[in-house]
């Protein structure tokens, strides 16, 4: 089975390309930030809605340094969408944790790990974390 995380960096350089070639917009970001994950796994009739799919369900690859380096690099789009999907993802692992389907050690790792992907492994996901602390969901202590 492929782990996206295996190849993360290989993946941002791609949707750098295909953002500096306009295959995708911030349009096309803000569009995925009104989605939800039924309606985008009905629309997947190209490349393209794949890789927004992808983007929508691990959103961290926004944190994605090379992007800063676009002409109108929209920080506020991409802070809306990894903020919701964040929001989102730990929401989940509370409520996991809450009804026993989760240890506290499973929930502790979880956490960390997403805190890694979507903020504390890049400079723009720290800058979006900083920026945007208020936002952000807290985990159960």
């Amino acid at each position: 089975m492929y782990n996206i995380i295996d190849n993360l960096e290989g993946i941002k350089k791609k949707i750098y390309f295909m953002f500096v070639r306009e295959e995708i917009t911030f349009d096309d970001i803000d569009n995925l930030y009104n989605s939800n994950i039924d309606d985008l796994l009905k629309k997947i009739d190209s490349h393209k809605d794949k890789l927004l799919l992808s983007i929508y369900i691990n959103p961290y690859l926004l944190c994605n340094d090379y992007l800063v380096r676009i002409d109108g690099f929209n920080v506020d789009i991409i802070s809306r969408l990894l903020i919701k999907r964040y929001n989102e993802e730990v929401y989940e692992y509370n409520v996991r944790l809450i009804n026993g389907d989760l240890t506290y050690m499973e929930y502790c790792n979880n956490i960390r790990m997403l805190n890694n992907l979507y903020f504390t492994s890049t400079m723009i996901g720290s800058r979006i974390s900083i920026m945007n602390e208020d936002k952000i969901i807290q985990k159960v202590k």
